[in-house]
């Protein structure tokens, strides 16, 4: 029998207070009723590691939990709302030298969770959907006017900067290429992200309270489709979504072969 399991982490406080967030923690309760009322899933199949939950070693057990005893047939998802930023590739195995990296909530820098970490752990078999929606910075760029309810909350980016030593320098960012958050070597997981990892994901007052623009428009693409898309129709109406709500954020999707033309938490015929 197929199973249905989810991870969502949305971190909107870290210990940090300086790095805080505000609309990751309603990221990651929309994406459980999204999950729970139109795809199937229950309660028990949704793990939630909100802010102090969400420590490192916390992701590394539940996604270890997500993708254990997986088999052809099965649907996982893992969702991330949170901060992400990006260091020097020391292994050598990035085209663009840099690893892309979320930051949880003890965050490390000097032994951060990058996605190369997390692409070893969601190893799968083919015929699993592993599905991985991911709100949030690759890279920095200039914050974007928009205002909270007390018109002095502008809307954040989803980028934690590194310290100092870690940063890459001009020339380093110039050579910055598109991609998307990991590797999809000999990976059969499906990947949509927030944006280019040359962009930041926006932390946003949206329709009465504070979300993620890519979480929430993704949601509101999928209600506005009754739930059934083709990931490519998915991607494409989610940037028009977010073009027209002026963020200029260009969410990515990549895959397998073919994943433009797979329905979203369907298994691939």
């Amino acid at each position: 029998m197929s199973a249905k399991k989810a991870l969502s982490v949305g971190i909107n406080q870290y210990s940090n207070p300086e790095a805080n967030l505000r609309g990751c923690v309603n990221d990651s309760i929309m994406i459980r009723e999204i999950l729970r009322k139109h795809f199937g899933f229950k309660n028990s199949d949704i793990t939630l590691l909100l802010d102090h939950q969400a420590t490192q070693a916390n992701i590394i057990k539940e996604l270890h939990n997500l993708v254990k005893d997986a088999k052809k047939g099965d649907i996982l998802v893992f969702h991330y709302s949170g901060h992400g930023s990006n260091i020097v590739d020391y292994d050598g195995d990035e085209l663009d030298g840099f690893d892309e990296i979320i930051c949880p909530y003890d965050m490390d820098w000097s032994n951060p969770l990058s996605d190369d970490k997390i692409n070893k752990i969601l190893k799968t078999e083919k015929g699993v959907n592993l599905t991985m929606i991911m709100d949030c910075c690759h890279s920095g760029t200039v914050n974007k006017n928009f205002c909270g309810p007390d018109m002095s909350s502008p809307v954040k980016d989803r980028y934690l900067f590194p310290p100092t030593a870690l940063i890459p320098n001009q020339r380093e960012r110039n050579e910055l290429t598109r991609r998307t958050f990991h590797s999809q070597k000999k990976n059969y997981s499906i990947l949509i992200s927030g944006c280019e990892d040359n962009q930041t994901s926006a932390d946003a007052w949206i329709d009465g309270a504070y979300h993620g623009a890519f979480t929430f428009y993704l949601n509101e693409t999928l209600r506005k489709n009754k739930w059934k898309m083709e990931m490519g129709d998915l991607h494409e109406q989610v940037i028009e979504a977010l073009a027209y709500h002026n963020y200029t954020q260009r969410p990515v999707l990549g895959g397998p072969k073919g994943v433009e033309k797979q329905e979203f938490l369907s298994v691939k015929k």
